[in-house]
């Protein structure tokens, strides 16, 4: 967009994710750290379009929110995308407890293993809901490695992580 040459792009991903918070009905949060810099106008581009695809393809998923946070250090920026759900690890806890007190010495060790490999197959199937598509994510891949971005991919893909060196 015009608004990154005219703005940069702390101000100008502070209105998308303003916008598509709205437009949504989902919490985007933004928060910059640091003194922001000015990239070359190639690197802000596809610093901004990657950010965009990611916040695209989180809400997408329906997470109760998002968080965009831009980190400036004097040599790197570093983007991060997160779609936000809340932890699982007490709802399983209280699940195996509950499961393990119901279930009588008298089951049956295969039927435990089936049972162990249904949970483990929800747990998967709930990651999965969770992360950014293989598509999305091979397109901020391929637009990071043609500018010497490196992209990270994190907490089983919930969390998006892009560093753009600074070149002064």
């Amino acid at each position: 967009p015009m608004v990154l040459d005219d703005l940069g792009l702390g101000p100008t991903v502070r209105r998308m994710v303003s916008d598509r918070g709205r437009r949504s009905g989902i919490d985007v949060g933004f928060d910059s750290q640091g003194i922001e810099d000015r990239l070359s106008p190639d690197l802000e581009s596809a610093v901004y379009r990657s950010l965009d695809e990611a916040i695209a393809g989180y809400l997408a998923l329906k997470p109760p929110s998002v968080l965009v946070r831009l980190d400036w250090s004097p040599t790197e920026l570093v983007a991060t995308v997160e779609g936000t759900w809340p932890r699982r690890g007490d709802e399983t806890k209280a699940e195996t407890s509950e499961t393990a007190a119901s279930t009588t010495v008298d089951t049956p060790p295969a039927l435990l293993a089936m049972m162990a490999e249904m949970r483990s197959e929800e747990q998967e199937a709930d990651r999965a809901a969770r992360a950014l598509s293989a598509g999305r994510v091979e397109a901020i891949e391929h637009r990071a490695e043609a500018l010497g971005m490196r992209l990270a991919m994190r907490n089983e893909g919930q969390v998006m992580e892009l560093v753009a060196p600074l070149k002064h």
